[in-house]
């Protein structure tokens, strides 16, 4: 399957479009929250996150949780053509079937279920209970 996009380079420039081909593997550009509790540089040696992404920290930053995936608060962003991306949360907005699945679509999903983080606590982090709306409403 395939669809035109609309983007623009780095969300801030002129719209342009493109043809993509969603039978394929897309790269992602992932976010970082950089938490009091995360992993800081010691000497050499960069926190976990940073090494794992080819980046470097500042010192004293913490690198806490990288975000994999839709949450509208920190997206993943979609690696379109090796430069220009798109916030993955917007273009299962625009390609729910394309990029979900007739399956999920069918079962009435409308985004990515899930939000995959991978941690590096220096310190013991907060803890954290996440739940759906009707649930929390019940508590």
């Amino acid at each position: 399957m395939s669809a035109t996009v609309a983007l623009s380079r780095h969300h801030s420039g002129p719209m342009e479009t493109l043809d993509i081909n969603w039978n394929r593997i897309f790269p992602l550009v992932c976010g970082v929250q950089h938490y009091p509790w995360g992993g800081k540089p010691h000497g050499d040696r960069q926190p976990y996150i940073a090494d794992l992404v080819g980046s470097h920290a500042s010192p004293g930053q913490p690198w806490a949780e990288l975000w994999i995936g839709a949450h509208p608060k920190l997206p993943s962003e979609v690696q379109i053509d090796g430069h220009r991306t798109a916030p993955l949360n917007e273009l299962i907005g625009r390609f729910p079937e394309a990029i979900l699945g007739p399956k999920l679509i069918n079962r009435g999903v409308t985004t990515l279920p899930f939000l995959l983080k991978v941690l590096d606590c220096e310190r013991s982090p907060s803890i954290q209970a996440h739940t759906d709306q009707p649930r929390a409403a019940s508590l």
